[in-house]
């Protein structure tokens, strides 16, 4: 096996709290998801807004197991699995805004964010947006470390994309 292991020191009090939240995160969104979409079959508003909970909620899930992972091969593959719900959160977002609006104007700009969703999923598996993780402390000093994604050249511009999207989308509303 090729795979470099990968070493966190015992987890700390600051750690399991954030961990706590990353799957409290999961459990709450996963089944407001769920919840929303049994409800509503049918209504398009309702399995958006189903969907865009549930990407919230398999990064959250999926941030929170990748500081358990034992190498980094796994640690690599599983922080690129992660930003496929990560990428879908902003179009679907944008989508849910749709709807709830009921704005015609904005199909054509939801369309666009798909395609540029499907831009960037297609360049997840690549080392130009995620090389390779790294531990690293969450905090100043050294009582806090994790694993981080280190990002390739091409990773800014998806969150440029990510904050000019969801920052829209929330001014519509």
């Amino acid at each position: 096996n090729d795979s470099a292991a990968v070493s966190l020191p015992t987890m700390t009090s600051h750690q399991f709290h954030y961990m706590a939240s990353l799957f409290l995160t999961f459990v709450t969104t996963f089944g407001l998801g769920l919840f929303v979409m049994s409800r509503a079959r049918g209504r398009a508003l309702h399995r958006v807004f189903g969907y865009y909970s549930l990407a919230i909620a398999g990064w959250s899930l999926m941030q929170g197991v990748l500081n358990f992972v034992p190498d980094q091969d796994q640690a690599v593959l599983l922080a690129r699995v992660c930003h496929i719900a990560i990428i879908l959160i902003p179009a679907l977002f944008l989508h849910f805004t749709w709807k709830l609006l009921e704005d015609p104007s904005l199909r054509r700009l939801v369309i666009l964010n798909y395609v540029v969703c499907a831009g960037f999923l297609m360049i997840v598996p690549l080392p130009v947006f995620i090389p390779s993780v790294s531990v690293r402390p969450y905090l100043r000093g050294d009582f806090f470390h994790g694993l981080y994604t280190d990002t390739g050249p091409l990773y800014g511009w998806h969150v440029l994309w990510f904050v000019v999207l969801a920052s829209y989308g929330l001014l519509l509303l």
